[in-house]
């Protein structure tokens, strides 16, 4: 059985004094494409929320066929962030959470290219990547007991920009 929350005021969230883990499924533009995500949190009295986030972006892979016999020739790319935020959490509804968000974190990609050498092998290069970046957002859920489900919207910025937006599935504990 659950124990019973103590009443809440207007406008305050129902994250407010928990911890809140999310599961997020995201796509975002600049070829970071489908992406898998967490988010980790604790909202303080009176609704500041102060967490992390990671990212794992799968990025492109690209295969080209050489004419002739000549092979393929392929690339990948892929990535991962880890940021933290803080944000506001209120609650326009005792089942609604609103929370604008801003942070800062790093990002790391990678990429890797390989060529036909000769008779059946391939040369590869790699290479890879890291730079700061900063973040800011929003999130929107609905707690539908015992679970939140919601979506959020970001920018991602740094040596370029990123549209990120995101389905969510969490709890708040």
């Amino acid at each position: 059985m659950l124990a019973s929350r103590p009443a809440r005021a207007d406008n305050q969230a129902f994250t407010m004094d928990q911890a809140s883990l999310l599961a997020t499924i995201e796509w975002g533009t600049n070829d970071l494409d489908l992406g898998l995500g967490a988010r980790l949190g604790y909202t303080l009295n009176p609704g500041i929320y102060l967490g992390g986030v990671f990212d794992y972006w799968f990025g492109e892979t690209q295969t080209e066929t050489i004419p002739f016999g000549g092979g393929n020739v392929s690339a990948s790319a892929h990535g991962w962030d880890a940021l933290a935020i803080a944000g506001y959490d209120f609650g326009p509804t005792p089942k609604v959470l609103i929370r604008p968000f801003a942070g800062g974190g790093v990002i790391r990609e990678s990429a890797e290219a390989c060529t036909p050498s000769g008779e059946g092998t391939e040369t590869c290069v790699s290479a890879s990547h890291s730079a700061g970046i900063g973040t800011f957002g929003g999130l929107i859920a609905a707690r539908i007991d015992p679970v939140m489900l919601g979506g959020e919207a970001r920018l991602l910025f740094g040596d370029s920009t990123s549209f990120v937006i995101g389905a969510d599935v969490g709890v708040s504990f």
